[in-house]
């Protein structure tokens, strides 16, 4: 009896030991994104109320022009690629719901915002994959995120509480 509880207990260990080390899980949790016509990079605060929406910083203009605005003048949001980072984790629980959200929804380099800097926990990519930095975008340290994908920070050599910067790239291969 000693021998098997010993082996549950040992696997239940492990277990746990691999789900925390997991740090990225399908991104099939979060909702629709609440991105602003016109926008680069909207604020969400406290859980994505579209009225109370920000949008932090415009999209570039040849962007909007060469038709890469992604439908963002119409209610399809099916197609639309973007990044958030989220005040809150764990990824997908109700907390990371309720604090605030960053969208980035066309490529660049992003600065996080002074208000915002150093307090991600959690994050989402959408047809985009990128970079996470510790400073400012393009510097190491750095963590490499993959397309379709959601985790939590820590993530690769980016803590919790640490992110400053976001390298957003459309093609990933």
């Amino acid at each position: 009896m000693r021998r098997l509880t010993t082996i549950v207990l040992t696997g239940a260990l492990a277990g746990a030991l691999l789900s925390t080390s997991a740090s990225t899980a399908s991104a099939d949790t979060e909702n629709a994104p609440v991105v602003l016509p016109g926008c680069a990079v909207t604020f969400v605060p406290d859980g994505g109320d579209i009225d109370v929406a920000e949008c932090l910083q415009p999209l570039r203009e040849h962007s909007a022009a060469g038709g890469r605005d992604r439908g963002r003048d119409h209610d399809d949001w099916d197609h639309v690629s973007y990044v958030v980072v989220t005040e809150h984790g764990p990824w997908g629980s109700r907390a990371e719901r309720q604090g605030w959200h960053l969208y980035f929804v066309e490529p660049g380099l992003y600065y996080i915002p002074q208000r915002f800097n150093d307090q991600a926990s959690a994050w989402g990519s959408y047809g985009f994959c990128g970079y996470f930095h510790v400073h400012a975008p393009g510097t190491r340290p750095a963590a490499f995120f993959p397309k379709n994908r959601a985790g939590n920070f820590p993530y690769g050599k980016v803590g919790n509480d640490e992110l400053s910067g976001v390298s957003v790239y459309e093609h990933c291969g």
